[in-house]
């Protein structure tokens, strides 16, 4: 079995996985927190790097809500 720093998804599925819209996803790419490869012209991105940067967004949102 594959581990989870080996797993790779494809935009579409990775929004779906954490519940994020295509954008936010193109701008942890672009920010570099998030590994990416192309594969037969698709964009994978990696769903262990995928996550965390999720995580860490959450907890951002977490605490700027808890400031108002």
């Amino acid at each position: 079995m594959a581990s989870m720093s080996d797993q790779w998804a494809s935009v579409p599925d990775a929004c779906r996985l954490v519940r994020v819209t295509p954008g936010t996803v193109y701008v942890w790419v672009h920010r570099g927190k998030v590994a990416t490869r192309h594969e037969c012209g698709r964009l994978l991105v990696n769903v262990a790097d995928l996550r965390r940067a999720e995580a860490a967004w959450r907890v951002r949102l977490r605490r700027r809500a808890a400031k108002v």
